[in-house]
């Protein structure tokens, strides 16, 4: 090319083996290498490209590549091809990087990034490196493809905001897809080897805070579900899958302390047949579930409901004991905790109590209704207990064919057991009428069959006339086989 002092523009190619250079780039010098220095100048440009070999340097900080470009008026570098950069806290991998302002602290990095900052490792397309207020001020944004690993989890999604506060990492807010598995040694049984189990935290978007490195809480917001393990004095006891619309989970040295689930809440608890002694899994839903891990409890706030086999409890609150594997169903905002298992109808009382173990349960205050049309009954008590053959013992109990809140009569017993499709057995008893005795008698029997013959007392019904009222159907029923009956 012929080159003259006419031409509009200065053009200069310099080519160098084993190129050494010192450019002036902010407060400190960068001092560059490579194999080949070409340098292009005119009205439009001014570049150095630094090719094969290049190695980069401006104090701690060390950087190399195939291909580096060094535009002095924009203060930028563009490195590309196996660009590897270290720092003494930090190293980063790429296939491209740039580097912004005098200072070196602002950076962008894309194409299969591994990013490495005190013990954690960062993959993604694309990094966006920022240097705030000073250096110990840090934000780091990533896209594409994201895995975030350390020796206890790995975290993964879409879209990342870091933010590190000298060195520390202080928030992490991952977006889209956002996943965590975080691992925990554990035993199958007491003379097992410790294993490796994963807990699992998906949700839309992920934001998490560090105290000291550690984490402190986790915020999970949008579609969120967790499965994490149940694991005491080190044997896995089960698994619990829980979600929601939003989960909050709160930190102590490494391991969950507190849990709340918010929005549509519900679970499922799969044991561990070996090693727990509930028996079936055990759903719940509630509006809002906060768990305890401390001291191994739960609470299922508003519209809760659990199901354990054939018993459904519901009630406005239930309390879970998981020490003791008892749950409590309580009265809230006038919603009447119930129990459904051994009828079609629940049993409603004050305070329900249910041992998951021995699947005996005590309803206090309750009351509930057994058969249909005219051979429906009502029966209330102080307490009503349920023991693991699904027999009721009732003590100061009513039993009635009257659907009155205040029934014109009934029968009242001190204690009373009913065993269902068989009898009522009640002692003593006592028949009222408009709340006045008219017959005791010190032992009861009352069918609790449908549709089946069936010996023991026959409820009355009551009507009126112009003649007044009068009671019909009251008597004993004796059916001693398929083929005798009589009535008295």
């Amino acid at each position: 090319m012929n080159i003259t002092s006419n031409n509009k523009f200065f053009y200069i190619i310099i080519c160098f083996n084993l190129f050494f250079i010192s450019l002036s780039f902010g407060k400190e010098k960068l001092l560059f290498s490579a194999n080949n220095l070409e340098t292009i100048s005119n009205d439009t440009i001014n570049k150095r490209i630094f090719q094969n070999n290049v190695q980069i340097q401006k104090e701690d900080l060390y950087l190399f590549s195939d291909l580096a470009t060094h535009y002095p008026d924009l203060f930028q570098i563009h490195l590309s091809g196996k660009v590897r950069m270290y720092s003494l806290k930090d190293s980063l991998f790429c296939d491209e990087l740039i580097l912004y302002d005098q200072d070196l602290t602002r950076f962008n990095a894309s194409g299969n990034i591994n990013f490495y900052k005190n013990n954690q490792k960062i993959q993604s397309k694309n990094l966006n490196y920022f240097t705030l207020d000073t250096l110990n001020n840090i934000e780091i944004q990533l896209d594409g493809n994201i895995i975030v690993s350390d020796t206890l989890r790995i975290i993964s999604g879409d879209s990342l905001f870091l933010n590190y506060q000298d060195s520390l990492i202080s928030k992490f807010i991952m977006i889209d897809n956002a996943k965590i598995i975080s691992s925990r040694y554990a035993k199958i049984n007491s003379k097992s080897n410790s294993q490796i189990f994963n807990d699992l935290f998906e949700s839309k978007k992920i934001k998490i805070d560090f105290e000291n490195n550690y984490i402190k809480y986790i915020e999970m917001d949008g579609m969120s579900s967790t499965k994490f393990n149940a694991i005491k004095d080190s044997i896995l006891n089960g698994q619990n899958t829980l979600s929601g619309d939003s989960i909050l989970i709160y930190f102590n040295n490494e391991k969950i302390d507190y849990m709340n689930i918010i929005g549509d809440a519900r679970g499922i608890f799969y044991p561990e047949k070996n090693n727990s002694d509930v028996e079936f899994e055990l759903k719940y839903n509630a509006d809002r579930i906060d768990y305890n891990l401390i001291n191994e409890e739960s609470y299922l706030i508003n519209n809760a409901k659990v199901e354990y086999g054939e018993t459904v409890l519901k009630a406005g609150e239930i309390y879970s004991d998981w020490e003791s594997n008892k749950l409590e169903a309580r009265l809230k905002d006038n919603i009447y905790p119930s129990v459904s298992g051994f009828s079609d109808n629940p049993t409603f009382g004050n305070l329900l109590i249910y041992d998951l173990i021995n699947k005996k349960g005590k309803v206090v205050k309750g009351e509930t209704e057994y058969g249909t049309g005219s051979g429906k009954m009502y029966y209330k008590g102080e307490t009503i207990y349920r023991d693991n053959n699904l027999t009721y013992h009732v003590s100061n109990s009513i039993l009635t064919s009257c659907n009155h809140d205040i029934p014109h009569y009934y029968f009242k017993s001190n204690q009373m057991k009913m065993i269902p499709n068989a009898n009522i057995y009640a002692k003593p008893m006592t028949f009222y009428i408009q709340d006045y005795p008219v017959l005791s008698l010190p032992f009861a029997i009352f069918p609790n069959k449908e549709g089946n013959r069936s010996t023991g007392w026959i409820m009355p019904s009551f009507g009126n006339n112009t003649r007044g009222t009068y009671m019909n159907d009251l008597g004993f029923y004796y059916a001693p086989n398929d083929y005798i009956d009589n009535l008295f």
